[in-house]
């Protein structure tokens, strides 16, 4: 990996996690907007709408055009085909361990502040958790790559 491949990453990671971070994906219309180019519509169970009620962003990447993210648990997804129930996707790999689901039927209006303080900040814990794990993986990968380069000097 070159200079300007970890600087350009780097950026990415930090671009990234300030979209993360914005509180105003709490709310769905502001995760509906984040479905840019989606490519699923009516009739497909899998539309812009139902992702965002289901608490997902819109994360598209060069190899994945429908990449979406839980704006809670931060849980990626990708590979969606048009009769995925968004709801039934993301309880079936968050594997109980989203928050977000326990409230999402009342999330915005009927949530408790000292719940949704609760909520916000095991939200930002959950942010910290997949960057450390992004950031361990890329050592690693990089790890790998000087021990090749080792290998093939002795």
């Amino acid at each position: 990996m070159s200079a300007d491949d970890t600087l350009t990453e780097i950026t990415d990671t930090k671009d990234e996690l300030n979209k993360l971070k914005d509180c105003s994906l709490c709310i769905e219309k502001n995760r509906l907007k984040t479905f840019v180019n989606w490519p699923f519509e009516d009739p497909a169970k899998c539309t812009a709408e139902a992702m965002a009620q289901a608490g997902f962003v819109h994360t598209p990447s060069e190899g994945s055009t429908d990449g979406a993210r839980c704006f809670f648990c931060c849980k990626e997804l990708d590979g969606w085909e048009a009769d995925d129930d968004p709801w039934e996707e993301h309880v079936s790999h968050s594997r109980g361990k989203c928050k977000f689901l326990n409230f999402a039927t009342s999330y915005e209006t009927k949530i408790e502040t000292k719940t949704f303080i609760e909520l916000e900040i095991q939200r930002q814990k959950n942010i910290v958790t997949m960057m450390n794990e992004r950031r361990k993986q890329r050592f690693k990968d990089q790890a790998q790559e000087v021990a090749k380069v080792l290998d093939n000097l002795v």
